[in-house]
């Protein structure tokens, strides 16, 4: 891993912690958390594992359904290793994608494209899911007047910016007429943020043919009707763990929140934090969950409390877990946007030999 990229992280996410409790009085967050329920936190532990083992049978249906029959441990390391890839990159939920293709072809020899081609599927399954729930966060807004005006705003901007992104991955991935070189100029002009990720960096030589057998694979795995209605249940038992995971921190604390409060704070967090800034969206996903429970009537000491938690469990712990595991399925550092590993002492690229970008 990027050593820096790691040490940033945890600087940031300390000053952010710190930051949080000298803001909203150190001494009410230990009033709360002293009568705090441990059962609640238990469970919100168990929950976060909950949603792994979800997003890890989602994906391995998905590459099952591209035609290819990966090991559910294989899926479920994988799965986590690129979760804590995704909290120390700049854009969190999309940095460690790549990551997973590439220990995916490693571990259980799926090409990465079609690697690719499974996640981009998952991920429109997700965006969909997300775009349904922002318009019943929106409903439920109009219905409840003491939503606050400038809430309904953002979460105004964050469909319209769910849905660019939809139809952005559906013009990608499903209309013929795209060429490689449109993709390949659009890489290019992006050349500031695709540098960064492995794939575009180790594959741009042969994009062409990467392209070509990354549309034939999202065919194959969409050309049933039924998989967009699993897949999108998938997408909807992760995110009703997630909301769920929230609600039991607040339960555990002896406050009852409408779920449609939660949803509201992770579908503008999840939005800022997709952002290229910090790692893992540090301090914006904080700064934003924070406002959102505050302006819901619920003390910003309690507001405070549940997002470092929440955090702690969903983002902290999941890096604690997954640095470990991405060494031991074979990736030690990215460097110049390569992946490198670490069990036979070579370097991996197509054919392990290095492709340069220029």
């Amino acid at each position: 891993m990027k050593r820096k990229a790691l040490a940033t992280t945890f600087i940031v996410g300390l000053v952010v912690v710190v930051a949080i409790v000298l803001l909203l009085k150190p001494h009410e967050i230990y009033n709360y958390l002293k009568n705090m329920d441990p059962r609640y936190l238990l469970l919100a532990v168990v929950l976060q594992f909950a949603s792994i083992l979800v997003v890890s049978f989602r994906w391995s249906w998905l590459v099952h359904a591209a035609g290819y029959k990966p090991t559910n441990r294989s899926m479920i390391l994988i799965s986590i290793a690129g979760q804590a890839m995704n909290s120390i990159t700049p854009a969190s939920r999309w940095g460690g994608e790549p990551i997973k293709a590439y220990l995916l072809k490693k571990k259980q020899k799926v090409p990465m494209e079609a690697g690719m081609a499974s996640l981009v599927v998952e991920k429109i399954m997700d965006i969909i899911t997300f775009f349904l729930i922002t318009m019943i966060a929106i409903v439920y807004g109009f219905y409840y007047s003491n939503v606050p005006p400038h809430i309904m705003i953002l979460l105004g901007i964050s469909l319209f910016f769910t849905f660019s992104l939809l139809f952005a991955l559906f013009y990608v991935s499903f209309l013929k007429k795209v060429q490689a070189e449109q993709v390949i100029r659009l890489i290019d002009k992006f050349r500031w943020l695709t540098e960064k990720v492995p794939l575009f960096s180790q594959y741009k030589n042969k994009m062409h043919d990467v392209l070509n057998n990354y549309y034939s694979t999202v065919l194959r795995i969409t050309n049933r009707d039924y998989i967009w209605y699993i897949g999108i249940l998938f997408s909807l038992a992760y995110w009703s763990i997630e909301f769920a995971r929230a609600y039991v921190i607040f339960k555990g604390l002896g406050f009852e929140v409408p779920i449609a409060v939660i949803a509201t704070a992770y579908i503008l967090s999840a939005m800022m934090g997709s952002i290229p800034s910090l790692p893992g969206g540090l301090g914006i996903v904080e700064s934003t969950t924070i406002v959102i429970y505050s302006t819901s009537n619920i003390p910003s000491a309690v507001s405070g409390i549940v997002t470092i938690i929440d955090r702690l469990i969903s983002y902290w712990l999941i890096i604690l877990i997954g640095i470990p595991i991405t060494w031991y399925l074979g990736v030690t550092s990215i460097k110049n946007g390569e992946l490198n590993g670490n069990k036979d002492g070579s370097r991996q690229g197509p054919k392990n030999r290095k492709i340069r970008s220029d």
